[in-house]
């Protein structure tokens, strides 16, 4: 088949363009004809190795992914004319539009319009409607609130939205069961729910001893409110001044949301943790691998967040994690089988999950290698990529 893959942008090192780049791999590994399509790209900051070896159109632009609520009209209007000029960039005869994330479904509409109707499969990561994504800042965020005015212009953006531009998707993929019932609830279709992959072989288990003396916690993520890092930080000043020797590594991109970082940023320095907290921005993979091999417990504090492909990535390491159980990484984890499962929001659970750890020898070095063991068994590209193949093949 001849497939076009389509990403918002690939200037930045995200599960969701990891998603992308390994499904476009599986397609051409699989003798597909493969071509991705994306708004902005930059081999350099975003996966590069993924990136070399595969057909890459962008339109080369770039600060299109961010704008604030007072311009949204003008952002969707962006959206659409981004949408239009990448569908006039693929190719007439591709057969199948596989758009991932958020805006660029809306290529598949122009595209269908000006060539012909081909099925598009979209691997929808977050709820795209404004509604949905109010629910969500909220329930991250219980200070928030609107107007009833602008709850109207919500419903009204994701009624337009909706009508211009779902009946143009033919199947919708998601990776947790909220997205599900959102699919269900806003657009009145049923979602195909599938979990994220992982290459298993990048990241080398390493046999976990019960840490001894200095307490090594890791957690990884684009800057964004849903990931909660003040959560695991706040844990972090309740554990030293109780005199546990603990420390945090933070690894992820902080230029996508320069408030949220300056928010981090000003809390370690309030908390007097500056030389307990780290935050080390983008890494490189190895340097990533590295802090993977060498911590002690990675911490998954995200709320309302879809999947989480970094929590799998620590597990095939050997790394016991504490996950919230809000992140849609925790659905298909067992609770003290293969991982420990906190409530949302909750630095005091945090402390106590990372205090049963490093207390209790044998629950520690359980769910070291019980998560390796699971991440081999259920979490693969190849188990992500037939899946997504077999729904394509149905609408073919």
């Amino acid at each position: 088949m001849k497939i076009a893959v389509i990403v918002r942008r690939l200037n930045v090192k995200g599960g969701l363009q990891k998603l992308a780049l390994e499904f476009a791999h599986y397609l051409k590994q699989n003798n597909h004809d493969v071509t991705v399509y994306t708004f902005v790209s930059d081999l350099d900051q975003c996966f590069t190795e993924l990136m070399r070896d595969l057909k890459i159109v962008s339109l080369e632009t770039v600060n299109v992914w961010r704008v604030p609520f007072f311009s949204y009209i003008n952002q969707l209007l962006l959206e659409a004319q981004l949408s239009k000029k990448l569908a006039l960039q693929i190719d007439p005869h591709t057969e199948v539009l596989n758009p991932n994330g958020e805006a660029v479904f809306k290529v598949a509409r122009y595209f269908k319009k000006r060539n012909r109707k081909i099925p598009s499969i979209w691997m929808m990561t977050d709820m795209v409607t404004k509604t949905a994504s109010f629910e969500r800042s909220s329930a991250v965020n219980s200070d928030l609130s609107i107007s009833f005015f602008k709850k109207v212009l919500y419903k009204i953006f994701d009624t337009y939205e909706i009508k211009t531009f779902i009946p143009y998707i033919d199947a919708i993929a998601v990776l947790g069961s909220r997205e599900k019932v959102w699919v269900k609830n806003f657009f009145n279709k049923n979602a195909h729910q599938l979990p994220g992959g992982l290459d298993s072989t990048e990241f080398i288990f390493r046999k976990r001893v019960h840490p001894q003396g200095r307490v090594k916690l890791l957690t990884t993520g684009i800057f964004f409110p849903h990931r909660r890092f003040e959560d695991i930080i706040e844990a972090v000043s309740t554990l030293r001044k109780e005199r546990v020797d603990v420390v945090l590594d933070i690894i992820g991109d902080t230029n996508s949301d320069k408030v949220y970082y300056e928010k981090i940023k000003n809390m370690i320095g309030r908390l007097e943790l500056n030389n307990a907290v780290h935050l080390l921005g983008k890494v490189s993979f190895q340097t990533l691998l590295d802090k993977y091999q060498t911590s002690s417990i990675f911490v998954f504090a995200s709320h309302m967040q879809s999947w989480g492909l970094a929590v799998s990535e620590a597990q095939a390491c050997g790394l016991p994690v504490i996950v919230s159980e809000t992140s849609g990484a925790s659905e298909v984890l067992t609770d003290r089988k293969n991982a420990l499962i906190v409530p949302p929001k909750a630095p005091q659970a945090i402390v106590n999950a990372i205090r049963e750890l490093t207390n209790d020898q044998k629950l520690y070095e359980s769910l070291s290698e019980a998560g390796r063991a699971f991440v081999e068994k259920n979490i693969s590209w190849d188990a992500y990529g037939k899946r997504m193949v077999e729904i394509i093949n149905d609408f073919m």
